[in-house]
């Protein structure tokens, strides 16, 4: 028993096994197939695609070219009614009749109108509130109805003009799609009442039926409300149809969208591929939808598809690689000439003149700004070196680059070019750096902006303010004389003490506008550039002694102290003594307004061939945000002068420039709620006072 049943367990065992192997097999087999259909299959998805796209643009090129032949006749055929609407509301005879309510004679005139066109199947005129008066043909019960509410009505009391209206249904028999054609009548510049041509839109309806798209496709219209105005497949049971207001396509389109999707027609409720365009009819959008039934279209995609999946066989995974890596590099390369073109077009069309240079300042590229600006052409300029500055700047386009070169930034620099004629041009440069991909520095880029107007704005802003200022000064420093005799004579004579406070009140008022006339006189002629400075060796003691005379007083008053440091009295500085006192005197002047408990300092030291004057105060001291533009005009008129004092805040402008053009400089120090140290470096006298 048990021998019999051996060999049949060996058989079931050894089938078993040879069954294994096979399945491993196969599986081992299976893997190179997968790996090879991969690509192919990414290929095939990748060429699909393509060929998708390829065949919607053919569908888009095809139903273009229907809707914009028939949109042309559909233009000409309303133009043409349009044109004669208005020229006929014209007329002399139209305007006699209207302004005559002459029924009669009118519906003689627009006899001819109907019978002219066979789309106009009816022609009336209303009054100017609305009201029907004439037509033809003559209709029963049609004379006094009013249209007052018709939107074409409102449309010609608004605008005043000719127009088109939405589509609206004609009540006859068989009802009527139709649309108005709408004009005003004047007689002396006042509307009297307006002419109307009903167009009738059933032969738009015929003439789609003739239009095919491919097989089966087809066009249909609608108004700027969409209405359907004409579709080949519309009966009367779908008349003035608003079925397609949900289209989100069509609401793009009167928005003044085209574009070519799918989407499903909602009145035949077939799967489309469709272009949707707006027209202009007669000032307002109108909609025409190229349709495609989506299995038409993209029948071609049947036989690409079968074409691709049999040459896909044949395909390796390097064929793969290489057209992918093709495709990939023909759509960056794609990618990367649309930002050229695009980074080209924006230059070409710059206001600002925008110019290429190699490393060595030869001009590789020149917008047209360029040549608008300076007179030279490309060819004038191109491969040569630039040297248009003008003969009085000290730099040139190679210091800059070598300044952009090592990090430097180059922005907003003014300077003067040379034009083609000779004439000079003030600039704003811009210069930022070329590089290649190894970020080595191949050239630059120049921006020049034109700033004649501002800088003649600016010219004549401070010949005003010259002007002005010069013309204040004698009549102030009158006053100033005059005040001071009144307020001698108050103290002598004994006025009351309102009359010596009247008094007092006129002459400090005096002095401040006699401090802030000189401060605008002075910018005005630092901006000007025709300030002078007489430099000679003077006596620092009496410089100091000078710069304080006015304050000691007021700093007395105020409580405060004033402390001078000792001054050796033969120390001797190159300065003008008028500019040196005035900066100076400034810093103790803002110690005075800006201290209310302490002292105001003056020391003085010495340093290699310099003295430093340092005038330091115990006030309220000022933020990082201030000292970055306390010496510019950025912070003009920006602090409070103190005690209800007039300021400009020209001052520490003013002692910037004076101490700059004497050959020394202005710095400070502070921190808010401990004080402030301006200190002025000027340069020593080595000279006796004799010589």
């Amino acid at each position: 028993m048990h021998s019999s049943h051996f060999p049949q367990k060996v058989q079931t065992f050894l089938s078993a096994k040879r069954a294994g192997g096979f399945s491993r097999m196969a599986f081992f087999w299976s893997l190179p197939f997968l790996v090879a259909l991969l690509p192919i299959v990414l290929l095939s998805v990748y060429s699909y695609r393509i060929a998708a796209d390829s065949v919607q643009n053919l569908v888009q090129s095809s139903n273009l070219s229907a809707v914009s032949n028939f949109s042309q006749q559909m233009n000409q055929d309303l133009f043409q009614v349009f044109t004669v609407t208005t020229a006929f509301s014209s007329l002399p005879g139209t305007v006699d009749a209207a302004s005559n309510l002459d029924a009669k004679a009118m519906r003689v005139r627009l006899k001819p109108l109907v019978l002219s066109s066979p789309a106009v199947n009816r022609a009336f005129m209303t009054t100017s509130g609305g009201v029907l008066w004439s037509d033809y043909p003559p209709a029963v019960d049609t004379v006094g109805e009013n249209f007052f509410t018709a939107q074409w009505f409102k449309d010609v009391l608004k605008e005043g003009r000719s127009v088109i209206s939405n589509v609206y249904v004609r009540t006859e028999d068989p009802p009527a799609v139709v649309t108005a054609i709408a004009s005003p009548v004047f007689a002396d510049e006042h509307m009297i009442g307006v002419l109307v041509l009903e167009y009738s839109l059933s032969a738009l309806s015929e003439q789609l039926r003739n239009i095919r798209l491919a097989e089966s496709g087809y066009l249909y219209v609608l108004d700027s409300s969409g209405t359907l105005v004409a579709h080949p497949e519309n009966d009367q049971s779908h008349l003035l149809y608003a079925g397609y207001n949900h289209v989100e396509s069509i609401r793009e389109a009167l928005a003044g969208t085209m574009r070519t999707t799918e989407y499903t027609d909602p009145l035949l409720g077939k799967s489309m591929l469709a272009t949707f365009l707006p027209v202009n009819v007669g000032g307002k959008l109108w909609v025409i939808v190229a349709n495609q039934p989506v299995d038409e279209a993209y029948a071609p995609l049947w036989r690409v598809r079968v074409r691709i999946a049999l040459a896909g066989s044949f395909l390796t995974l390097l064929t793969l690689s290489i057209i992918v890596s093709l495709a990939r590099t023909r759509a960056r390369n794609e990618r990367l000439n649309r930002e050229l073109r695009k980074l080209a077009s924006i230059v070409e069309q710059s206001n600002d003149a925008i110019i290429g240079l190699t490393a060595d300042a030869r001009v590789r590229t020149w917008n047209a700004a360029a040549t608008r600006l300076l007179g030279y052409s490309v060819q004038d300029v191109l491969s040569k070196p630039f040297v248009l500055f003008s003969p009085k700047e000290k730099l040139t386009l190679v210091d800059l680059l070598g300044r952009v070169a090592r990090g430097e930034a180059v922005e907003h620099l003014e300077s003067v070019w040379v034009k083609k004629n000779g004439d000079m041009l003030p600039v704003s440069l811009t210069i930022s750096a070329v590089r290649n991909a190894e970020k080595r520095m191949i050239g630059g880029s120049v921006i020049a902006q034109d700033i004649s107007e501002r800088k003649r704005i600016e010219t004549l802003k401070d010949n005003v303010i010259s002007f002005v200022s010069h013309q204040l000064k004698a009549p102030v420093a009158a006053i100033r004389w005059h005040s001071e005799l009144l307020l001698e004579a108050a103290i002598e004579e004994k006025f009351s003490e309102e009359s010596r406070s009247l008094v007092q009140e006129i002459y400090d008022v005096n002095a401040q506008n006699h401090v802030l006339i000189s401060d605008l006189l002075n910018v005005s002629r630092i901006q000007r550039g025709v300030i002078e400075v007489k430099i000679k060796p003077v006596f620092l003691k009496d410089v100091v002694e000078m710069s304080v005379k006015n304050y000691r007083q007021p700093i007395t008053q105020k409580g405060l102290k004033l402390i001078i440091e000792d001054i050796d009295p033969t120390l001797r500085i190159l300065a003008d003594t008028e500019k040196i006192t005035e900066a100076v005197g400034n810093s103790v002047s803002n110690g005075l307004k800006h201290t209310e408990n302490g002292a105001i300092t003056v020391r003085i030291e010495v340093k290699s061939n310099q003295v430093c004057i340092h005038v330091s105060d115990t006030g309220e001291g000022m933020d990082e945000a201030t000292l970055r533009k306390l010496f510019t005009q950025d912070q003009l008129l920006t602090r409070s002068a103190g005690d209800g004092e007039v300021s400009a805040g020209l001052g520490l402008y003013i002692a910037k420039n004076f101490m700059t053009l004497q050959g020394g400089d202005i710095t400070v120090q502070s921190q808010v709620g401990v004080g402030t140290t301006f200190t002025y470096w000027i340069p020593l006298a080595n000279v006796s006072v004799e010589s």
